[in-house]
C-alpha cells in the first residue's frame, strides 16, 4: 500500500476511532491489514519521538530512519512495545540484524538489564486480533501527531 493511501487510513482511523473503524470496514480488516497500519503509526511515532539514530547519533537528512526492534517482530506482545523499539539508522539497522549485541547495550543503558528480561518474558502469549491492532495503529498515530 502506498504511504498516501495508509496516511489516509490512519487519519480516518483515529478520526472515527478503532471501533468504528473496524465495524466500517471489518470484511476487509484481515489481521495483515491491520498489522500493516500499526507498524506503519508505530515506526512514525518511534521515528519522530528520536530524531537521531539510537546507536550512531545521526540524524536525517543524513540517514535513513528506521524503526529497530530489540526483540523479533514475530513476538506480537512486544512488537509495538516502545521498550522494544527505538530509531535507528539503515545501516545500524541493518548491522543489529546480523550482530545485535551493540543494539543490545543501548538498549540496556537506556532500559537496564531488568527490563530487558522482563520485555523478554512478556513476548509469548495470545495472538493479538485485529481489532486490537487497529487499536494499536490509533494509539500511535494519535502521538506521532502530537509529536509534529
Amino acid at each position: 500500500m502506498d504511504k498516501k493511501k495508509m496516511l489516509s487510513r490512519l487519519e480516518e482511523l483515529v478520526e472515527i476511532g478503532h471501533m468504528e473503524y473496524y465495524r466500517k470496514y471489518r470484511i476487509k480488516m484481515s489481521i495483515p491489514a491491520c498489522t500493516q497500519m500499526a507498524d506503519t503509526a508505530f515506526s512514525m511515532y518511534i521515528r519522530a519521538k528520536e530524531p537521531y539514530c539510537s546507536c550512531c547519533g545521526k540524524a536525517e537528512p543524513e540517514i535513513k530512519a528506521t524503526c529497530g526492534h530489540l526483540f523479533s517482530r514475530i513476538w506480537t506482545q512486544i512488537r509495538w512495545d516502545e521498550d522494544n523499539a527505538a530509531m535507528q539508522c539503515m545501516g545500524c539497522n541493518m548491522k543489529h540484524e546480523h550482530h545485535p549485541e551493540s543494539f543490545r547495550k543501548v538498549m540496556a543503558t537506556r532500559l537496564g538489564e531488568k527490563a530487558i528480561g522482563k520485555l523478554w518474558d512478556r513476548r509469548q502469549g495470545k495472538p493479538t486480533k485485529a481489532i486490537e491492532r487497529l487499536e494499536i495503529a490509533e494509539k500511535y498515530y494519535t502521538k506521532y501527531k502530537e509529536i509534529i
